[in-house]
């Protein structure tokens, strides 16, 4: 039986301490800007992970043009329309 919230097997998902977010962009109307600043909104403190493909930099993220070698680790991940940008 569970005794606490961080026991069960799906308090991973719901508290990720690292997210991705392919097509996070400073465009500020593109989904994946829009579920970053979301994340941000809600006071999100884990590691963040913007994929871009010309990017240098997202909402002041060091922004990444394919997945890093770290990024495997990430808990979540959030995809909006990253096909678009190729």
């Amino acid at each position: 039986m569970i005794t606490a919230i961080e026991e069960s097997p799906l308090y991973p998902i719901v508290n990720p301490k690292s997210i991705a977010f392919f097509g996070a962009s400073n465009n500020f109307t593109r989904m994946g800007s829009i579920m970053l600043s979301s994340v941000e909104a809600l006071g999100y403190e884990g590691a963040v992970y913007p994929i871009h493909l010309t990017e240098e930099q997202v909402r002041g993220h060091k922004a990444y043009k394919s997945r890093p070698g770290h990024y495997r680790s990430a808990h979540g991940c959030c995809l909006s329309d990253y096909g678009s940008m190729r």
